[in-house]
């Protein structure tokens, strides 16, 4: 017989992680980044805003989007920090 331990938590961490489809998804487009070049994009749930983040590198306008205030909260924060302003 062994033991099982299961942990829960009663907070949603889906846009605090970088899903494997999202690191996919950027090594596809670190390799064909001339696909982006001149592009605008938007990043609906884009949580952590990793590929967002890439895509700003060579397109000419990125919006990233999430409903999840807290992991909004935590963005706005973050970018403070690094430039100052929002």
């Amino acid at each position: 017989m062994g033991i099982a331990t299961f942990y829960t938590a009663d907070f949603d961490l889906t846009g605090q992680l970088v899903w494997p489809g999202a690191m996919l998804l950027n090594d596809y487009l670190s390799k064909n980044a001339d696909l982006l070049k001149g592009c605008s994009v938007i990043e609906l749930g884009s949580g952590v805003g990793i590929t967002g983040i890439l895509c700003s590198r060579f397109c000419r306008q990125v919006v990233l989007t999430d409903h999840n205030e807290e992991v909004l909260k935590a963005r706005i924060s973050s970018r403070k920090t690094r430039m100052g302003t929002f």
